[in-house]
């Protein structure tokens, strides 16, 4: 069996670690941590590359951009 838990480091905690002995009883398992980049994480989506793609196109040539006065924010 593979099981993938994907959380920030701020979530580890002990029922994570529980939760990985009751999925594996007695089972020898090997464990990998991999820093997860949140563009590798959306361009993962065919869909998200995309529409990633085509607002980076956008941005570079001024199109469609919402100017936003930080005076109201």
């Amino acid at each position: 069996m593979i099981a993938t838990y994907r959380l920030n480091v701020n979530e580890l905690s002990e029922k994570l670690l529980e939760t990985i002995r009751k999925s594996f009883p007695n089972k020898e398992i090997e464990i990998i941590v991999l820093e997860q980049d949140a563009d590798v994480y959306l361009r993962s989506s065919p869909a998200n590359e995309i529409r990633i793609n085509e607002a980076i196109q956008r941005i570079e040539k001024g199109e469609d951009l919402i100017t936003v006065d930080p005076t109201k924010l």
